[in-house]
């Protein structure tokens, strides 16, 4: 790119160059003024240019820090839900023997015999819930961790069985969410089915949109309507 002063005097030139200035002296002064005016402009927006150049230069930096601490949260939170899915499986893994080994033994008469261990207890029914995010039936770390209740109480008491209700809100078609809550219960079967639980105590529903349990005009009650319901409860002999 030409210099400043270049341009200046190549403007001067071209009008010296007519055969005006010759003739009429003042034509020079003119011209002369008309240059240091051009000058002056160029010298403005040239110094425009360069705050330009400085700020654009600074953003830049500001944005590579920016995306350096993103990269940072991000990487913190994968070992975070790495290191919670591993505590998750050891719990899993451990099962009701995880408990037992730290209960306290129990006294024994010295001399008599061995106490006879307790009869299992029937559970009562309860009931547990877990959510999912809108159009989504994938289980979350969230959900897993609630539904480690339930999988230690049908490996505590193998006579309970456990009924899950799939459900959604009212956003989409009445058949689209009805396979919405359909995948949403076949995914905590998948889990309980994974973690050793038979498959003939599970009972599957899809109940789509039709039982709510919230308003669905607010994001708050859609979000208590987008459920499984999981009932444990012991079946009649």
């Amino acid at each position: 790119m030409p210099s400043r002063g270049v341009r200046a005097g190549a403007f001067v030139i071209a009008v010296l160059a007519s055969g005006c200035v010759a003739t009429k002296p003042y034509v020079r002064t003119e011209v002369e003024q008309s240059a240091a005016r051009t000058q002056q402009q160029l010298d403005v927006v040239d110094h425009r240019l360069d705050a330009l150049e400085r700020e654009i230069d600074e953003e830049k930096a500001r944005l590579g820090g920016v995306e350096a601490d993103v990269r940072q949260v991000r990487t913190a939170a994968q070992e975070t839900a790495k290191k919670a899915d591993q505590a998750m499986e050891l719990v899993i893994k451990a099962g009701p023997r995880t408990e037992a080994a730290l209960s306290p033994a129990a006294p024994t008469t010295s001399g008599g015999p061995a106490p006879k261990p307790a009869e299992p207890v029937a559970a009562a029914p309860e009931t547990l819930v877990v959510h999912f995010p809108a159009g989504q039936w994938q289980l979350d770390n969230l959900a897993r961790s609630a539904l480690l209740k339930a999988l230690k109480r049908l490996r505590e008491n193998p006579s309970v069985a456990v009924k899950l209700e799939g459900h959604a809100d009212s956003v989409g078609s009445p058949s689209q969410n009805l396979e919405l809550s359909q995948r949403r219960a076949d995914e905590v079967r998948r889990f309980l089915v994974g973690n050793g639980i038979k498959r003939h105590r599970i009972e599957v529903l899809a109940m789509g949109e039709a039982r709510p349990i919230a308003s669905n005009r607010s994001p708050a009650g859609r979000d208590q309507n987008r459920r499984v319901a999981i009932t444990l409860f012991t079946p009649a002999k």
